[in-house]
């Protein structure tokens, strides 16, 4: 028996170990790389949290831009069907039937996928907009004339409120989130992970 005791070897242990090659194939070479500074468990675990956090930031940059690329997508293949069953609503009265009935469907998925939407922009940390753009090349006279759909009125009602949320005493609006106060699963410090992660890193290379 060894003294003292070598910690129990769980098979979350042996994954970690995977990820370091911490095996007699690699133990026995020239260089033992169980040595390095970066296979220790708590620099890894720093660096997994250091760039999961990176991405995140990246990935909310994104998701903000296609949201507004979503809304108007929907919105235009609203204004499409619109102008479709009109015009074929003499020529071919059975084609404009089977478009309008496909027409309602879209509208109920894309209300839908509008209350998901609204439901994400009242989380804690939402930097996006529930906001309907302009797709290059496309002719902003179509959708003039044409009626609204249903979750339009949605998203304007959320913007209504959030807009009167984001107001006290009738000034301008409060300034209450920036890029690092997003909603996390971890519970940790992120300027600490970063800080400890360059820290290291430029100790390293000293």
């Amino acid at each position: 028996m060894l003294n003292p005791p070598r910690n129990p070897l769980t098979w979350s242990t042996v994954l970690k170990a995977a990820t370091i090659a911490d095996f007699d194939l690699l133990r026995d070479t020239r260089t033992d790389i169980r040595s390095l500074p970066w296979t220790e468990p708590s620099r890894r675990e720093a660096m997994t949290y250091y760039f999961g956090i990176k991405r995140a930031h990246e990935e909310i940059i994104r998701l903000n831009v296609e949201i507004t690329r979503l809304l108007t997508f929907m919105f235009d293949t609203h204004i499409d069907y619109y102008h479709a069953v009109r015009r074929y609503i003499i020529e071919d009265p059975p084609l404009a039937h089977s478009l309008s009935r496909q027409w309602q469907y879209q509208d109920r998925i894309n209300e839908s996928v509008v209350g998901k939407l609204i439901q994400a922009s009242q989380l804690h940390g939402f930097t996006g907009t529930l906001s309907i753009g302009l797709r290059v090349g496309r002719d902003k006279t179509l959708s003039a004339d044409v009626p609204q759909p249903q979750w339009m009125l949605l998203i304007r009602a959320a913007n209504v409120v959030g807009h009167r949320a984001g107001h006290k005493d009738g000034g301008e609006p409060e300034i209450a989130i920036d890029e690092d106060d997003i909603p996390r699963e971890v519970n940790v410090d992120t300027d600490l992970v970063v800080q400890l992660v360059e820290r290291l890193s430029t100790s390293e290379n000293v």
